[in-house]
């Protein structure tokens, strides 16, 4: 358990190199940071990592996130390069800790 808290919930698996957190308002855990709402999910396996965001829809809740701004999500670990593969990424920095921008409202790949 990386965080449990009214802003961030998150873990992380290791074994199989899993991170999964929800970020109902900025906030950080363990490794990762988000300016803003957004679930994230990170997967390492063998120097590779793949990064997933999207919103962290609530449906029937009094108290609903809306996912109406840009974000920055940060991972604070080394990063030669990445490749964003989605238009509403933007890699913002690479080299000490990964920085990826995130527009809501664009659809990714399916």
């Amino acid at each position: 358990m990386l965080a449990n808290t009214a802003a961030v919930q998150a873990v992380a698996v290791r074994p199989p190199g899993l991170t999964a957190a929800n970020f109902w308002q900025p906030g950080q855990a363990g490794r990762l940071a988000s300016t803003g709402p957004a679930s994230v999910l990170v997967r390492e396996v063998r120097g590779a990592t793949t990064i997933r965001i999207s919103g962290p829809d609530r449906s029937g809740n009094p108290f609903e996130v809306v996912w109406d701004r840009p974000v920055e999500v940060v991972w604070d670990r080394p990063v030669r390069g990445a490749v964003p593969v989605d238009p509403g990424i933007e890699v913002r920095a690479t080299g000490r800790r990964l920085v990826l921008g995130v527009d809501p409202g664009t659809a990714g790949p399916r």
